[in-house]
């Protein structure tokens, strides 16, 4: 619902080095008050998003899902890099090799995540910046089975301080912790 869109804050993950920025927003993981995306994978997301031409909700879906295969497949290696993040962060970040016998793996099935996303999208015929961004994280938080009723934060891994990167943020009630 749109109310909900409104109602979450956004804590803004940044850092300077290599100062576990990624450990420190693993432990908002598994909160039921916040949803966030595996490690940096959308750091870029501002960049993916001006590179657009068609921001028609199927579209921006389709664009979506075929960019960030790694959502679904943590093995995945693609052929561009993604923006802030590589050719391969599900390797780079062992999310492929997760759990005490390293067989587990951060991944969700991507045609619930796609029917869901297009549930959080439903209302609009196009998307900007902080709509989709919002319903990204609605239908990554629905698809690993979280209660959205409880959801109160998105912790996005902005991880560098650019504001290129983080100006899309500035509408939303937003703290960056550095």
């Amino acid at each position: 619902s749109s109310n909900k869109m409104k109602e979450l804050k956004v804590l803004s993950i940044c850092y300077y080095g290599r100062g576990g920025s990624v450990f420190f927003q693993s432990l908002f993981d598994g909160h039921p008050e916040c949803v966030t995306t595996p490690g940096t994978y959308i750091s870029g997301y501002q960049e993916w998003f001006n590179q657009l031409k068609d921001l028609s909700t199927k579209v921006v879906i389709d664009e979506f899902c075929d960019k960030y295969k790694v959502f679904f497949d943590p093995n995945y290696v693609s052929k561009e890099a993604l923006p802030c993040c590589g050719s391969s962060p599900g390797i780079d970040l062992n999310f492929s090799r997760m759990g005490e016998s390293q067989n587990d793996s951060i991944s969700i099935d991507e045609s619930i995540f796609r029917d869901n996303l297009l549930k959080h999208t439903k209302n609009e015929e196009t998307q900007n910046e902080l709509s989709f961004f919002t319903a990204l994280h609605l239908a990554y938080a629905e698809t690993r089975e979280m209660d959205l009723d409880k959801l109160k934060w998105i912790v996005f891994p902005l991880h560098t301080a650019m504001y290129d990167r983080a100006k899309f943020l500035n509408p939303l009630n937003t703290t960056i912790i550095h």
